[in-house]
């Protein structure tokens, strides 16, 4: 399951630069065209088709460490890891204001990695915690950093800690479907039904393309049947196969339906 997770975090890196004017300003007014020629409908950036075009922007803004830390971030979107990594390590020092967004960049592309080993490596994993502590610490107040690092501990199974930081990140910035998604599975794993259904609720109002999502939708759909709402908790699942097709038949879809159908079975037992 937690691979899907990940995905998210693999996300953009907004940020601003500290100086408007100057090299710093005119390569974020780059950024802002280059990223307004390749975004979405669903309001995300093409990072797959975007990197070509900063790529074009290194003579002018190659070495500022803003430069490096967005190519890293579009590496990292379009699955591309290890370049993310090798941008990044070139960097002798990155400028203050810049050092946490270029660490977030740094672990997400590492967590990416170890995503595509099989079996994934979990110690590994566990092992990067104390470096996206880290960033919090420096960072309180972001709310990307407390998103990122909920997603985080969902994937290392730290359910309390992501309801934790992601409750933190939705105070600091309530427009975030990241969050309220990390919210949604990890109330479900911890088994507060009632929360991860609004939480679900919440996020997928945020960002309709949610209800692909399969990791979502399977919490959403395990909540509504513990709670005994079995007929919405199959209109769910209908919703995600109608949806994304390719996910009828995978382990974690035949997990989901065997709940499903344990919960329908123990409601008729009760009656």
């Amino acid at each position: 399951m937690w691979r899907g997770l990940l995905a998210v975090s693999c996300a953009l890196v907004p940020m601003k630069a500290e100086a408007s004017g100057g090299p710093i300003g005119a390569c974020e007014d780059a950024w802002k065209q280059v990223a307004g020629q390749h975004t979405t409908e669903g309001g995300t950036v093409d990072a797959a088709a975007a990197i070509k075009d900063w790529q074009g922007m290194a003579a002018q803004c190659a070495g500022n460490g803003l430069y490096e830390i967005r190519l890293a971030s579009l590496y990292a979107a379009a699955d591309r890891s290890s370049e993310a990594l090798k941008v990044l390590d070139s960097v002798k020092a990155f400028p203050s204001p810049y050092r946490n967004a270029a660490q977030l960049v740094h672990l997400r592309a590492e967590v990416r990695l170890l995503a595509h080993e099989n079996p994934v490596p979990m110690e590994k994993l566990r092992q990067l915690k104390p470096r996206y502590l880290a960033v919090v610490r420096q960072a309180p107040e972001s709310d990307l950093a407390n998103e990122q690092i909920a997603n985080y501990m969902i994937a290392i199974e730290d359910y309390a800690s992501a309801i934790h930081y992601a409750s933190r990140s939705i105070e600091l910035n309530s427009h975030q479907w990241e969050p309220n998604r990390s919210l949604a599975i990890a109330h479900a794993m911890q088994g507060e039904y009632g929360p991860a259904i609004a939480a679900g609720r919440r996020a997928e109002d945020l960002r309709a393309s949610l209800i692909t999502d399969p990791e979502l939708m399977y919490a959403v759909a395990r909540s509504y049947a513990a709670i005994g709402n079995v007929p919405v908790a199959e209109k769910t699942m209908g919703i995600l196969a109608h949806n994304n097709p390719s996910v009828r038949g995978t382990p974690d879809w035949n997990a989901c339906i065997a709940f499903l159908a344990a919960r329908l079975k123990a409601s008729t037992l009760n009656k």
